[in-house]
């Protein structure tokens, strides 16, 4: 995982329009025991994705013995006259990489949501646990507090729980549980408390 190939620009050498860049790994840029894929961002740079351990479970049996290529594969040969680029094509099969477009249409299919909602809804989940904005950022890649704003909007339910945690009432009602208890059954920061 030390080297990074280069791509070469599709559209110099065959004409087509370059592919989406982005995150489209291939089956080598993949390092499943630290469950991350590097990709190439627009400028270049080089970026990671990080899956959780489902994916990293299922990944193998996805790849199957495939050793390169792309790691998501169409289910038929494309067309001559709508031939990819050879980067996007798995030479053994002729299967091309498959489309973040089509990728979009079977997740509707099979679960009824789109790829936004899975976005909006993991980092509105991320958000309602109190992970910090440039965690989350870094997450989504925004650029902008603006622009991720839009996604971690916790629900009523964490709104109720953040209230209730910082109730002044629900923590006088510690102070004076703390007070009420025989000295000897306080702990040690109970002890502070009924001091005051």
């Amino acid at each position: 995982m030390n080297n990074l190939r280069s791509r070469p620009s599709n559209q110099a050498s065959s004409g087509r329009r370059p592919r989406r860049r982005g995150p489209a790994p291939d089956v080598e840029d993949l390092d499943i025991p630290a469950k991350r894929a590097r990709t190439r961002s627009k400028g270049g740079d080089v970026n990671w994705l990080f899956f959780g351990s489902g994916s990293a479970r299922l990944l193998p049996r996805l790849l199957a013995d495939r050793r390169a290529g792309p790691v998501f594969l169409s289910s038929i040969r494309p067309s001559p006259a709508g031939a990819p680029a050879a980067a996007d094509i798995y030479p053994l099969t002729g299967r091309a990489r498959l489309s973040y477009r089509r990728a979009a249409e079977l997740l509707v299919t099979q679960t009824g949501w789109t790829l936004h909602q899975f976005r909006h809804s993991a980092l509105t989940h991320l958000a309602e646990d109190n992970v910090q904005l440039p965690l989350l950022m870094a997450k989504s890649r925004h650029r902008s507090l603006r622009t991720l704003q839009r996604y971690a909007r916790p629900g009523p339910d964490a709104v109720a729980a953040l209230t209730t945690a910082h109730d002044p009432a629900r923590r006088r009602g510690r102070a004076s549980q703390a007070r009420s208890q025989p000295v000897g059954e306080r702990g040690h920061v109970d002890a502070g408390v009924a001091g005051r």
